[in-house]
């Protein structure tokens, strides 16, 4: 009784102990080496326990070097507020706000509509549609608003189709059933015992029910449609630099260490990205249908009692007629295409082009007009930004109004505030500032020292595999954000070490830490399917596996075969050799005092 009372008051404590105890149980760290190195140490483990075992929320955990880095002397508070603030967290924030305008207008919705249509009630047709509309829009629009948007449809669709299943599945039974009674009618002359038969009959009755009733908790078709959205949304938002905030945490942490000429351009990313979407994708749809194929078929099985050789997806008219009522119906509630859909296409499409038009490689963007270092994405997104709050939401007309009320335009603040996830400051602020510290601290200078001497002869493509694996396994126990910020230091040491062009490692990090799909923290469309209660994690694991492994086999055979075309690999960028005659030096007045730390 007092060992239950004991550990259930562990457990309402649990994360009030593990703030507390953590902190006491890594101090000997600091206190020991009392260099700046360990104490910069000190507090990346304390942030990784934290984040690991969700402790505190994550916005708070970012809050962290705010406090101690000062306190502890590892950097000043100038320093600290520039790591917390900074161009590309800007160009995030102008990002998330030009995505809410087409949250606002429905314009997404209509698209996905719109192209669903064309892809029938055929549940592969399905699949295979959500493919393709998920892994399109979430290049344009952030992942996570097209996950929360689209999951309502995919239910909706699901269930219908599931619905459709069993009804088919049922009249198959009763069929069967119908066979059988025959059999035993044409026996009943040479029957010695009709008292058995009827027991056989009601034993075989009640495990068909049985059977129906588990098939009917496991909607098989609604599952598997939105792990299809799932995976649209995770793979498709990698493919551009304004899809998903990875990459713009990557160009962040390129530009803080080797300056802004290292900054991956929009238009290099999309073409190393988009083919590698496209791969990734048909793989995924195969491999889905593999599954599904393989459930529904069981299923049958169980329900009828037998093997069936048709279609599984052979489905009736009538119910080909109600999946493509209920889109057309929700289609029809957006109504005609409204003047504020129409600016916000026209912006939309303004900014990709100026995006993709910046700073090409075979010719010169329009960053060329102006003095170099002077302009960024961050000022085309910020200025798109601008227009959504002065173009009017309604088509302006010069009748004179009936009132004098204020016209609305097509953004408005108090939308935008609630929608903009603002903990994202503090999270991406709180980790550029320990990327900060795990730099300038020494702990980079003695790690590059470390490859040097353990994995300098190498072959990098071997490196690169084993790094891309740790990380894909990294992101499925943490949010991939924090993973790319933490690591980035470390992989530009890493690069140095190894004679690499950085890019080699740093592009497939993105990626790697993108392509994950077991658990639901490894990436938010994932998170938002596991919260929605319809998809278990032993769905996700089911399905996952495979994807994760398929994902970083074809992330290396791309990266070591068509990224040499795009990113010129073979190549030493001059911004890189410049930055290894500097990166490995800092404070090296302490990096022989942390040796002892490591080793």
């Amino acid at each position: 009784m007092v060992q239950n009372r004991t550990c259930r008051l562990l457990l309402v404590n649990r994360d009030l102990l593990i703030t507390l105890l953590t902190p006491l149980l890594l101090s000997p760290i600091p206190i020991v080496y009392k260099t700046a190195l360990s104490k910069c140490l000190y507090i990346l483990l304390l942030m990784l326990v934290y984040l690991l075992l969700e402790s505190l929320p994550l916005a708070i955990v970012g809050l962290l070097p705010a406090v101690a880095f000062p306190l502890l002397g590892i950097m000043d508070a100038a320093t600290l507020g520039k790591a917390y603030f900074s161009d590309q967290l800007l160009f995030i924030i102008g990002v998330l706000i030009i995505s809410s305008a087409v949250e606002r207008t429905d314009l997404h919705k209509r698209v996905v509509l719109r192209s669903l249509l064309l892809f029938g009630s055929n549940p592969y047709g399905l699949l295979l549609g959500t493919f393709i509309i998920s892994g399109f829009l979430s290049m344009w629009l952030p992942n996570v608003a097209m996950m929360s948007m689209m999951l309502p449809i995919g239910q909706a669709l699901g269930a219908e189709l599931d619905r459709q299943m069993e009804e088919k599945n049922t009249d198959m039974e009763e069929l069967g059933t119908v066979g059988e009674k025959g059999e035993i009618i044409a026996n009943q002359a040479v029957a010695d015992d009709l008292k058995n038969v009827v027991i056989v009959e009601d034993s075989k009755k009640q495990e068909k029910e049985r059977l129906t009733e588990s098939n009917r908790k496991k909607p098989i078709i609604t599952s598997y449609l939105l792990l299809s959205m799932g995976y649209g949304n995770t793979i498709g938002g990698s493919a551009t630099l304004i899809g998903t905030i990875v990459p713009i945490v990557a160009n962040a942490q390129l530009s803080r260490i080797y300056g802004p000429d290292s900054v991956i351009e929009f238009d290099a990313w999309i073409q190393f990205g988009l083919p590698l979407q496209l791969a990734c994708l048909t793989l995924a749809y195969i491999w889905l249908v593999f599954l599904m194929w393989i459930s529904l078929r069981k299923q049958r099985r169980n329900k009828a009692g037998r093997s069936q050789d048709e279609d599984d997806t052979k489905q009736s008219g009538g119910g080909d007629d109600k999946v493509k009522q209920y889109v057309r119906s929700e289609y029809a509630k957006l109504g005609g295409m409204k003047w504020s859909e129409v600016v916000t296409i026209f912006l939309m499409s303004t900014y990709v082009l100026l995006l993709f038009f910046a700073d090409l490689q075979f010719m010169k963007g329009w960053k060329s007009l102006f003095p170099k270092g002077y302009t960024s994405n961050t000022c085309i997104t910020c200025g798109i930004a601008i227009l959504l709050f002065i173009i009017p939401y309604d088509k302006p007309n010069c009748r004179t109004p009936r009132s004098t009320k204020k016209h609305g335009t097509i953004l408005e603040w108090r939308y935008v505030s609630n929608k903009l996830p603002w903990e994202l400051v503090l999270i991406i602020g709180g980790y550029f500032a320990l990327a900060e510290g795990i730099r300038d601290s020494g702990i980079s200078s003695t790690l590059e020292g470390y490859f040097e001497e353990n994995v300098g002869d190498q072959e990098p493509w071997v490196i690169l595999l084993i790094l891309t694996v740790t990380l894909a396994i990294a992101t499925e126990l943490m949010s991939n954000v924090p993973v790319v910020i933490i690591t980035f230091p470390i992989i530009a040491s890493l690069a140095s070490a190894t004679s690499v062009n950085p890019l080699y490692y740093i592009v497939s990090s993105v990626f790697a830490v993108n392509l994950t799909f077991m658990l639901p923290i490894s990436a938010p469309p994932i998170m938002i399917l596991y919260t929605s209660g319809s998809v278990t994690v032993l769905d996700m694991l089911k399905a996952g596996w495979m994807m994760n492994i398929m994902t970083i086999l074809l992330l290396n055979v791309f990266i070591n075969t068509y990224g040499y075309v795009i990113f010129d690999f073979d190549t030493m960028p001059a911004w890189a050799i410049k930055d290894t005659t500097t990166m490995a030096s800092p404070l090296t007045n302490i990096t022989n005092e942390s040796s002892t730390l490591l080793g």
